[in-house]
């Protein structure tokens, strides 16, 4: 199986010393191929960019899988968006609600084009209530919002959705961020690895993620 991670920052890893939740994934992946002899290979692609949004990867999506199209290969998606949809600048949202849900849709359409092994990953919360990235106001009350609309269009198409904020709050939020109050540190990403590694624990042996 050929997975492709499509997000942002977090998905890309920024700022886990281990290279990120995704990361975490892929070594597991690769440590199965190795158990299994390369009975049951596993390759895991990380599409996350900085500051990506839905619009962003709605853009790129086709193109993406594309590259990456082989008939030995079997994909799943696992895509991420909503954080930065919703950051401000001066005054205005990045991608307004509406359009946020109908980016969405337009991606899951695409995306069931190539596969029904399609899984979203919910959006993590901010350390504080309102976090300013370089001329960027991101707010948690519309992270919430962005991840709850994410998590009804998600549902209502059939596809499944990790939530990641209540395994966040649920654990505590203080020593899960980094410095900037916006991105988990290692142990927030070694969180979400492990949330994921227990969806895909049927096609990823999952393991100790905090290494």
């Amino acid at each position: 199986m050929r997975i492709l991670v499509f997000g942002d920052s977090i998905a890309y890893g920024s700022w886990d010393a281990g290279g990120g939740w995704v990361e975490r994934i892929k070594r597991d992946a690769h440590l199965q191929t190795i158990q299994s002899e390369g009975m049951n290979k596993q390759q895991v692609i990380n599409l996350g960019i900085s500051g990506n949004t839905s619009t962003g990867i709605l853009k790129r999506l086709r193109n993406e899988i594309e590259a990456r199209h082989s008939a030995n290969w079997p994909f799943m998606f696992i895509i991420t968006c909503g954080t930065n949809d919703q950051r401000m600048e001066d005054g205005i949202v990045e991608t307004p609600l509406d359009q946020f849900e109908e980016n969405v849709k337009k991606i899951i359409a695409i995306a069931k084009q190539y596969t029904d092994n399609i899984l979203f990953i919910g959006l993590p919360p901010l350390a504080k209530p309102s976090v300013t990235l370089r001329t960027s106001e991101y707010s948690d009350e519309r992270i919430k919002v962005y991840d709850e609309k994410l998590q009804s269009i998600v549902e209502s198409s059939g596809l499944p959705f990790l939530p990641i904020r209540q395994i966040f709050e649920k654990t505590g939020i203080k020593g899960l961020y980094c410095y900037d109050d916006a991105h988990p540190n290692d142990k927030g990403h070694e969180l979400i690895a492990d949330t994921v590694g227990h969806y895909l624990k049927k096609k990823i042996i999952t393991t100790d993620y905090s290494t």
